[in-house]
């Protein structure tokens, strides 16, 4: 005789509904693996293809250096903003080291140079101690700080020209830029590293790996060091490759 629930269900339709309900839990984790990792891919193709775009529309002088770089530095902050919260996850340890510590580059901010050239004009007016206007640095140092900086970065110089025994005036100017495309292009490579230690990785200026095992040459695609892991997961629950199978080309590497 089954033993029935207050509901008229039997033991064995309890655990059916019970391992129903776990398996829609994992196929949601599944799919929102599968959504983030797609929206982080995406992130990073849109980087690339922003960054070519604007070298061309640079040669051609369709638009300006200051907006070749906001436009790219747009796409390379949606690439960080979907990779951050990755490497906060509570499974990983990622997100100190490549958010807040990881060396991305510097660049310097120079003085206009019509000030520079007002300073040295009037040298000999110029306080004890003043100096012709340097220029300015500008370190950034992990993923989180191209998302905090100001768009445009600004920064002003000063100059300070005596008129008399006592009286001063000072001249200033303040100069706007954008982060230089150099660091930008060290932001995508840093994201990237990231990614790999988080076994997520892209292979960058590759196409994404495909999710399926033969080709038409008969082939195998599969590398350990650009597929990424939960795309060997699904074609080996799908049948489309055995896990003897990619344990004998693991071996062959």
């Amino acid at each position: 005789m089954a033993i029935q629930n207050g509901h008229g269900q039997s033991g064995s339709e309890i655990e059916v509904e019970a391992e129903h309900a776990e398996s829609e839990v994992i196929d949601e984790e599944k799919y929102s693996h599968k959504r983030r990792l797609t929206a982080i891919h995406n992130a990073h193709d849109r980087a690339v293809t922003v960054r070519d775009g604007v070298g061309e529309q640079l040669i051609t002088g369709a638009i300006t250096e200051q907006q070749g770089r906001r436009y790219y530095r747009r796409a390379v902050e949606s690439l960080i903003m979907q990779l951050l919260p990755v490497l906060e996850s509570d499974a990983l340890s990622l997100e100190e080291e490549y958010a807040s510590e990881v060396e991305i580059g510097t660049m310097s901010v120079h003085a206009p140079r019509d000030l520079v050239q007002f300073a040295k004009s009037n040298i000999d007016r110029l306080p004890s101690g003043a100096a012709v206007p340097k220029a300015k640095t500008i370190e950034v140092v992990g993923l989180k700080q191209i998302l905090e900086l100001p768009s445009p970065i600004q920064r002003q110089f000063s100059v300070v020209v005596m008129e008399g025994s006592e009286d001063y005036r000072p001249v200033s100017q303040t100069v706007e830029t954008e982060l230089q495309r150099a660091i930008l292009d060290s932001a995508v490579q840093v994201a990237s590293e990231a990614l790999e230690d988080a076994q997520m990785g892209l292979n960058i200026g590759e196409g994404r790996p495909r999710n399926h095992a033969g080709t038409g040459d008969g082939s195998w695609p599969w590398e350990t060091d650009t597929v990424l892991p939960h795309e060997i997961r699904d074609a080996i629950e799908a049948g489309e490759i055995s896990r003897e199978q990619f344990e004998q080309l693991i071996g062959d590497q």
